[in-house]
């Protein structure tokens, strides 16, 4: 008999086999997706404005390292 994939621990019972349910699990819904796709264009707006922000002290004061 194939043994499961995962971890075993086992307790006074016996064993149990814990699996790693990601893969196994099916396909996010459609408003789940667009929920992430907003989630990563807002973190990508806000990075860009960082290094906007960034870039414009650097310029300013001539310092690399301002604002890091």
């Amino acid at each position: 008999m194939e043994r499961p994939q995962g971890h075993n621990l086992p307790d006074a019972i016996g064993n149990r086999y814990c699996v790693n349910i990601a893969c196994v699990a099916g396909r996010a819904s459609e408003e789940d997706m667009l929920a992430r796709e907003r989630e990563l264009k807002e973190a990508h707006r806000a990075r860009t404005e960082r290094e906007k922000k960034r870039t414009t002290a650097t310029t300013a004061t001539g310092d690399e390292d301002a604002f890091r």
